[in-house]
């Protein structure tokens, strides 16, 4: 009927004809979609269609068939059992989770798969919006608590579409700090994609709050061809891996994988355990077996990595993966990474290991007030631009692992500020070098146009206006990016390190990072 009434209208008036089509479609999406009202236990008339009158969760949890692409399930008051979601949207109407004022996922310990607070077993186009206030917590799970055990907040496998956002998943696991007698990796805050050759893709979180668990983000990336995920403008803290993007099954390809604008610190927590075997990282991407495809496009930018890690760590951005061309089209840029004694990473604030094909480090700034390690890169067609090298005692670190060519394929590096105001004077490995001055670096072929001056950095480490050293000395990279770390346009010539100038004009397309979370302990 509605095709015909089109038809009917078009003959008089075509622009009318469309006007009319989309006015009765509207109506029907809008009157089609409903929403349902979800606590703990039901109350008042037990209809969904308000919080005073809402369903059980054990009824939605047994009646998914009666949630549609589209529709808005809203949480209320205290959940203590699991949601398991067990529907799907679609591409452009998903299924939409919101956390009502106070909602939360409370328990003494969550458990893993079915037995976390939210669990997703192959559905798709699912949004879990969490409303900013919404909080999944264990509030007896821990070191010095009442349980050990494997905990998650959220957790899924086999997915696509997914998104979560504006959530506070907390206090998963809490790792006692600096403890000698809990070697115990517990605790996931967002786990979504599994090792069961289920195609995962399309996933995101975003502008999350997470802290205290081993691991507070987990994409676990399956067999297949998949696209499309992004990781952005959350607070990461009190865990022991901030970040994992992972390979799971033969032949995996994931591409376009977006790491941006998170604020990652307070990693301490993790120091001294009884094996030493925890190593740090703020960002890990893992693909040691053979055969395991390869990840393109992955972008990392804009991130902020904190001053307490501790010191058994590894590195701030670790790529871990060791075979040839399991990486290509790496681009790392605009991040600010921050180092305190006596914390420092290990591997230096970036480590890419193995043959990571056309990698590029470009305008990031690497501040360090006591001279640890900066910069370790497989040197396959790799690109190292613009960056500010602030009291890093090896700034380059570029070694011949993974090299698949002979002669070594072309390492480019040129533009970067080697500074070193509280320190000796810089030594860089790098191919034809092994631990060589500045002047033997630019001898080498490398450098010709760095500076080891000492930029003037404001407060925030942004070069102050009147500085000389790192202001428009830079090269554009305009192919690539066109913004800096606080979202303000790079403008030719170009600024050296994260930021073209001090201060934000708010053009950033991706959210800042939330205020850091201070969980109750």
């Amino acid at each position: 009927m509605l095709y015909k009434h089109v038809m009917m209208n078009r003959n008089m008036n075509t622009g009318k004809a469309v006007l009319v089509f989309l006015v009765v479609f509207w109506t029907a999406v809008v009157t089609n979609a409903s929403n349902v009202y979800i606590a703990q236990n039901s109350a008042g008339a037990n209809t969904g269609a308000d919080a005073t009158d809402a369903r059980s969760l054990a009824w939605l949890n047994a009646n998914w068939s009666s949630v549609n692409p589209g529709d808005t399930v809203h949480l209320c008051g205290t959940l203590i059992k699991t949601l398991s979601i067990g529907a799907s949207g679609t591409a452009g109407s998903p299924i939409t989770i919101l956390f009502e004022p106070g909602a939360n996922f409370t328990s003494p310990a969550w458990g893993l798969n079915s037995d976390a607070a939210i669990w997703l077993n192959r559905v798709s186009y699912i949004t879990i919006d969490g409303g900013g206030a919404g909080i999944i917590q264990c509030t007896n799970n821990g070191t010095l608590r009442g349980l050990r055990q494997n905990a998650a907040g959220v957790m899924g496998q086999g997915l696509t579409g997914v998104m979560v956002k504006n959530l506070i998943v907390t206090n998963i696991y809490i790792h006692a700090y600096k403890t000698t007698n809990d070697a115990n990796r517990f605790g996931y805050d967002i786990d979504l994609g599994d090792s069961d050759s289920v195609l995962s893709g399309g996933l995101s979180v975003l502008n999350c709050k997470l802290s205290d668990a081993d691991t507070t983000i987990a994409f676990i990336i399956g067999a297949g061809v998949s696209s499309n995920y992004t990781i952005a403008g959350n607070t990461l803290q009190n865990v022991n891996h901030g970040v994992t993007i992972a390979l799971s099954e033969s032949s995996a390809f994931p591409c376009n994988i977006t790491i941006a604008s998170n604020t990652i610190d307070h990693m301490s927590l993790y120091d001294n355990d009884p094996d030493n075997s925890f190593h740090r990282d703020g960002i890990i991407v893992q693909d040691e077996t053979a055969n395991r495809g390869a990840i393109s496009n992955l972008c990392i930018y804009a991130n902020t990595f904190g001053r307490d890690y501790g010191i058994n760590t590894t590195a701030a951005i670790f790529v871990d993966d060791y075979y040839a061309y399991q990486e290509v089209g790496l681009r790392i840029y605009n991040n600010l990474f921050l180092s305190t004694q006596p914390s420092h990473w290990n591997n230096g604030f970036i480590s890419i290991g193995g043959c990571t094909n056309g990698s590029l480090v470009a305008n990031n700034t690497f501040y360090d007030s006591w001279g640890g390690g900066g910069l370790g890169v497989s040197p396959d067609n790799a690109t190292v631009t613009n960056n500010i090298f602030w009291n890093v005692s090896i700034p380059l670190y570029v070694t011949g692992e993974g090299i698949t060519t002979t002669p070594p394929p072309l390492f480019k590096s040129d533009n970067n500020v080697f500074a070193w105001p509280n320190g000796t004077p810089p030594q860089f490995v790098v191919p034809g070098l092994n631990r060589g001055s500045f002047s033997q670096l630019q001898t080498a072929g490398y450098d010709a146009h760095s500076s080891t001056n000492t930029p003037s950095l404001d407060s925030n480490y942004a070069p102050i206006s009147s500085d000389t050293v790192a202001n428009g000395k830079g090269t554009s990279l305009s192919s690539c990016f066109t913004i800096d770390l606080n979202g303000n346009v790079r403008t030719r010539p170009w600024t050296i390190g994260a930021f073209q100038m001090a201060g934000t004009n708010g053009s950033n397309s991706l959210p800042l990072p939330p205020t850091l979370l201070h969980p109750s302990r």
